[in-house]
């Protein structure tokens, strides 16, 4: 997907920019950082303007990566640009309380904006 044009795939990683760092190039490395694939989960990135890389992989869900679907909405902020359940999981912030203040027509740093304590 990252490194064979000819991948059906390849327009949302390669041709994007998206690669896999140097040391993921042998599996045993990428196996060392990650470990096994556990059943039922996939690989996702944290952030998916950046790299296959560790500190952005993880294994999360099959159930979950709907979510994380290009076709969905995505957020910029601050040069990133994370769907809503990523930033939700980056800010602490509850996904239904993001769709609600995009839904209030509020600015960016208003929708990302962290929940006051009461």
């Amino acid at each position: 997907m990252c490194l064979k044009p000819e991948d059906s795939r390849y327009h949302n990683f390669g041709g994007k920019g998206i690669g896999i760092c140097g040391r993921w190039e042998k599996f045993e490395n990428f196996f060392i950082d990650l470990g096994d694939k556990p059943e039922g989960m996939t690989l996702s990135r944290h952030d998916e303007t950046k790299n296959f890389e560790p500190g952005n992989c993880y294994w999360s869900p099959r159930k979950g990566k709907i979510c994380n679907n290009r076709a969905r909405h995505t957020i910029k902020h601050e040069g990133r640009e994370l769907t809503i359940p990523g930033w939700s999981k980056l800010l602490g912030i509850k996904i239904p309380t993001i769709r609600y203040r995009i839904a209030k027509g509020k600015t960016t740093a208003e929708i990302l904006r962290p929940m006051t304590p009461r």
